[in-house]
């Protein structure tokens, strides 16, 4: 080959390379101060957010309108922005504090990432999602969740208190055993008139012999139960049928929730009987916090008490790291732009 030929193809070289880095799109959307937030990351969480918001609602419409001033492009990029702030602030807070994951939990991780991505891999592939990117998502998460943890458990920056959590239980459920007596017809349509009145008057005979301990209230709540085509396991303690009910419990009637959490604190352990319109309750209130309910619950329970607190605390911590967003690259990988390819 000649000197001019070898000179001639390395120019083309030179330029191919600096054509390809005048259009290639950005590998990274973000830098902070111990790292960058990879576009794939990026992209990945607005396919995900615009994904479970179609599956949800049927429409795949960007500009349908979420509020009245703010479309689901608009919500998907704002929601987006803030996840890639509390990204950075995760990975950078964990490297303040040492929070690593064992080989262990990123071999699972790889894993279950390698098996997300393979199911969809086609799809993946056209929006420019690498699997690498499913798995620094994971990885982030798992993160995210230790880093909640080892602040807010004991000797942490921002332990949560025994007493901290045992007013958010007592303010926030009530355990009872319930039995449901319905008053309506194997169809659950209403009863109504004498059919009504019979059951009802059925209800109270029920309570009435569980009051003067003629029958047992674990008795009482198998049989019915049975009667309603339900099996429930032979107990000797009316706590054992007993479950955690929140103010919004979708699995009663909302008055007779409201009930519960009323300032008529109700004696612990002994029947009471609640007439809703479709549905006469028997049933006794025990101790939320008996048998160390709380340490039961152990990290399960700080993330549900401080999920909000802690996404707060990230969103603040991003700003103390340098997080810089690349405009042109957030502009070159927004939704519009993803969806339709």
């Amino acid at each position: 080959m000649s000197k001019r030929t070898s000179s001639a193809l390395l120019a083309l070289s030179v330029l191919a390379v600096s054509l390809a880095g005048c259009t290639s799109k950005p590998a990274s959307v973000a830098s902070f101060d111990s790292g960058e937030i990879p576009a794939g990351v990026y992209i990945y969480n607005q396919y995900s957010q615009y994904s479970q918001f179609m599956s949800y609602t049927g429409t795949a419409d960007l500009s349908f309108k979420v509020s009245e001033d703010k479309t689901l492009e608009d919500a998907i990029k704002e929601d987006s922005l803030d996840a890639m702030k509390k990204y950075a602030a995760v990975e950078s807070e964990c490297a303040r504090l040492g929070i690593t994951l064992s080989e262990g939990e990123m071999e699972d991780i790889a894993q279950s990432a390698d098996k997300s991505y393979n199911y969809s891999k086609e799809l993946y592939s056209k929006k420019g999602i690498a699997q690498t990117s499913v798995e620094k998502t994971a990885v982030n998460n798992s993160l995210y969740y230790k880093l909640m943890e080892k602040l807010y458990s004991e000797g942490g920056e921002m332990a949560v208190t025994k007493e901290e959590k045992e007013k958010y239980l007592t303010d926030t459920y009530r355990r009872a055993a319930i039995i449901d007596i319905p008053l309506t017809d194997d169809e659950g349509n209403p009863l109504e008139g004498e059919e009504k009145e019979k059951a009802k008057k059925e209800a109270k005979e029920l309570f009435s012999a569980i009051e003067k301990n003629e029958k047992s209230f674990t008795e009482v709540f198998k049989s019915v139960n049975e009667k309603k085509g339900t099996a429930v396991p032979e107990q000797d303690d009316a706590k054992k049928y007993s479950t955690l009910i929140t103010k919004d419990d979708f699995r009663f009637a909302p008055d007779f929730t409201v009930s519960l959490f009323s300032g008529d604190k109700k004696e612990m352990n002994k029947p009471f009987i609640y007439e809703a319109e479709a549905s006469t309750y028997i049933y006794m209130v025990f101790d939320v916090l008996e048998n160390n309910f709380a340490d039961e619950l152990g990290s399960n329970l700080i993330f549900e008490m401080k999920s909000k607190d802690f996404s707060d605390y990230l969103l603040k911590k991003s700003e103390e790291i340098n997080l810089v967003f690349d405009e042109k690259a957030l502009k070159a990988y927004e939704i519009k732009k993803i969806v339709d390819r």
